[in-house]
Order: C-alpha cells, then structure tokens, then sequence
C-alpha cells in the first residue's frame, strides 16, 4: 500500500466516506467465513466470557428464569435498538428542550470518567442545573441507551456497554427523532434544511435518514433544479403513527412516574 500510495492522486473534490459500502463489504467478508471462525468472531467479540458475565451480574436478581435473560438485555447486543429516533418527551416541554438536554447529556459524559462513581453525580448535577429532575434525566437516557422504560441498573449497564457506544446511542437517536420531529410538522423538507435545522454533517444525516426510509417512516424524493440535484423528505403515515403513538405512551409513563 505504502509504495502504491502517490499524493498526487488525491483529489479533494467531493470526498465521501461511504458507510452504505462499508457494511456490505463487511457483509460480505461475514459471509466468507466458515461457520467454526463465524462462531469464534462472536464469542471473542460480543458474546465474549467478559461481556457475558458482566452482563449476567446485572440481571441475576431480577430475572426468575433463564428465559427472562434475553428480554432484559437484548440492548447489549444490538446496534439499533428502536427502528426510529424516539426519545422521551416529558408532558411540560417541547421537543427542542428535550433535543437540546439530550445534547447536554452528551458533552457532560463526554467528559466524564466511566465509572458508576463518576456519571452518576455529573448527571444529577446536570439535572439541577437544568431544572430536570432525577426522573426525567435517566429516563430520557434509559430510553436512548435501552430502548425501554425498565432495564438492568442503567449506570451500571452503560459501564458495561462502554463509552464509545453508549455516547454513539445517545447521537444516533436524537439525531432520528430530530428528522422525523422535523418532518412531522413540515410537509417536505429539503436533505439541506434538515442538514440546517439539526446542525449535522452531511454523512451522519445521509445515514439515518436511510434507516428511516428503510423502516418506511419517511420517503425520499430525488429530483434536479436547474440541473442542480435536489433530495427532498416527508414522513410517511406510518411514520407520523409511530411519532405519536410512542410519545403518547412515553407521557403516560412519565405521568405515572411522577404521580
């Protein structure tokens, strides 16, 4: 590679780090492996001794069979854990105030050694200064993190998750429910205005914006201005059902939560 490689030949238009790619050869490089070598992938990666008992301590005490194990931790093991960016949305604030604490959440453990010790005080500091309580801080963060309202010790699970994936998460779905928030009160949005609105990066938003549309939450149309290529969005029915069914159980349990 090295004496293959010529600085000549790097161009600086239009350079694309294409994620799409990325997975499918990934697939396929999957695919070629023997089923004995498959099996050694994932049990020195994501069903590794380690991870599996550190996992196990958690759960131990809440489960009454082996069965119950995989509902309590199927987070673990999954990169998209909610088909869409849904995220609690307490009854007294707005979709922007939510977007922009969850965004707070992100720098404050960003920063933060990655230990129940250390996240727990920064977040409820947070929370004070923010006017959330402790209620409305880790569920917002349960939800993102687990993708349900009831899950294994979330600290402690984020510690086991790992930073890097843990604050990955958090990104990913608030930028999901930013587009399809975006969407919900705009007919169609142009892939610029969402770029605009969400304050993102041209890759990130191609990227959910695909997993949306592959969940059939929101449509895509491409098209040309003055021979200027334009990509266009709306939600889908099914998306707008989706949006407004999961905020209002999200409010339902927070209104329980808080009664």
């Amino acid at each position: 590679m090295v004496e293959r490689f010529k600085v000549e030949n790097i161009r600086l238009g239009g350079p694309v780090f294409d994620l799409t790619k990325l997975r499918w050869l990934n697939g396929e490089y999957i695919r070629t492996l023997s089923p004995e070598n498959f099996y050694a992938a994932l049990r020195s990666s994501v069903l590794s001794d380690d991870y599996l008992s550190q996992i196990a301590a958690l759960v131990q005490t809440r489960i009454e069979t082996l069965g119950e194990f995989g509902n309590l931790t199927h987070f673990f093991f999954a990169d998209d854990i909610l088909p869409t960016a849904e995220v609690v949305v307490p009854k007294k604030r707005t979709l922007e105030e939510t977007l922009i604490f969850a965004a707070e959440q992100l720098t404050v453990l960003e920063a933060t050694e990655w230990t129940t010790a250390a996240l727990e005080p920064v977040l409820k500091k947070l929370g004070e200064e923010k006017g959330w309580s402790v209620k409305e801080n880790f569920m917002l963060l349960r939800a993102i993190i687990t993708g349900s309202t009831m899950s294994p010790p979330l600290l402690e699970s984020m510690v086991v998750f790992g930073k890097a994936r843990s604050l990955d998460r958090i990104i990913h779905e608030r930028l999901r429910l930013g587009i399809v928030s975006a969407l919900a009160v705009n007919e169609r949005l142009t892939f610029n205005d969402l770029k605009r609105l969400l304050r993102t990066t041209d890759g990130n938003l191609s990227v959910h914006a695909r997993k949306l549309e592959d969940a059939q939450y929101v449509a895509c149309e491409k098209t040309f201005d003055r021979r200027i290529p334009r990509t266009e969005y709306r939600l889908t029915a099914a998306g707008r059902r989706a949006l407004e069914k999961y905020l209002v159980h999200m409010e339902a349990i927070i209104k329980a939560a808080r009664d």
